[in-house]
C-alpha cells in the first residue's frame, strides 16, 4: 500500500507541478497508513474532513521533500480543516468541477499542538475530477487563486516569500464515484492521495496551472486539467 502511494506521488509531480516553469516544491508528500478524506454534503454545502484509526482527524503521511531537502521518508500528519466547497458543482464534458476553501497543515506529530511543517490557507482551490469516477484532483495557485503557506519548520521558511503558490492533491479509490446531488458534490470517501506544495512562477497568470491527480492500488496516473479563471 505504502508504495503505491509514494509511486502516485512521484507521478503528480513528474506530469503536474514540476512541469511548471521556475516551479520550486517545498513539500512533497504520500500517504502512510490507513486513511480516509471524507467529502460530507448537506444541502448545497460539501465539506471534505480528514480521519485515521491511528490518528483521529488526521491521516498519516510520509514527507519525500521539506523545503530543498529531498530523499527524506519523515513521517507526519495531515489535517483538512474548514475545506468547504464555495459555489456549485459544474458538469462539462463528462467532468465536475467545484470550488473550495479551507486550510491544509502538516504537523509533526498528531495534535493541533504540535509544531506544523507547512500550513496552507486557500480559496478557490478546484476539485476536479470524471464524472463517476474514482480519482479526483484538488488543485490552486496564486494567482488567480489565494494560495497563503506558513511554516515553524527552518528547512522551509527560506522559501516563504510570497506569491506565486501552488499546490496540487490527487485522491484516488473514491467511493461512490464521483457525481452530483442537487447543486454540490455528492458525499464519497477517499482512501488514498498524495501531492506537492510548491513556490512557483507561473507562466501565463491569466490561465492556472495545468496539473495530475496520482491514482493508487495499480490505476496509474490519470491526466486532467484545471477550468480556466473567469
Amino acid at each position: 500500500m505504502t508504495r503505491h502511494l509514494s509511486l502516485a506521488a512521484a507521478c503528480l509531480v513528474s506530469l503536474g507541478l514540476a512541469n511548471s516553469a521556475g516551479a520550486d516544491v517545498i513539500l512533497n508528500y504520500s500517504q502512510n497508513l490507513p486513511g480516509t478524506k471524507t467529502a460530507t454534503t448537506v444541502g448545497a454545502v460539501t465539506t471534505i474532513t480528514t480521519n485515521s484509526p491511528s490518528a483521529p482527524g488526521f491521516i498519516p503521511v510520509l514527507i519525500s521533500q521539506l523545503g530543498a531537502t529531498t530523499g527524506l521518508a519523515l513521517p507526519a500528519f495531515e489535517q483538512f480543516s474548514g475545506v468547504t466547497s464555495t459555489g456549485a458543482a459544474v458538469v462539462s464534458g463528462g467532468q465536475i468541477d467545484q470550488l473550495y476553501s479551507g486550510t491544509i497543515t502538516f504537523y509533526s506529530a498528531a495534535s493541533v499542538a504540535s509544531p506544523f511543517l507547512l500550513r496552507a490557507v486557500f480559496a478557490g482551490a478546484d476539485l476536479s475530477g470524471a464524472v463517476g469516477g474514482s480519482g479526483a484532483g484538488l488543485t490552486a495557485s496564486q494567482p488567480p487563486n489565494t494560495v497563503t503557506f506558513t511554516t515553524q519548520s527552518a528547512l522551509v521558511t527560506p522559501f516563504l516569500i510570497g506569491p506565486p503558490n501552488s499546490f496540487a492533491i490527487g485522491l484516488s479509490s473514491i467511493s461512490p464515484g464521483l457525481g452530483v446531488t442537487g447543486t454540490a458534490l455528492n458525499s464519497f470517501t477517499a482512501t488514498g492521495q498524495g501531492g506537492s506544495f510548491s513556490v512557483s512562477a507561473i507562466p501565463e497568470p491569466a490561465t492556472l496551472i495545468s496539473s495530475s491527480m496520482a491514482l493508487v492500488a495499480g490505476l496509474g496516473c490519470y491526466g486532467w486539467r484545471r477550468r480556466k479563471a473567469a
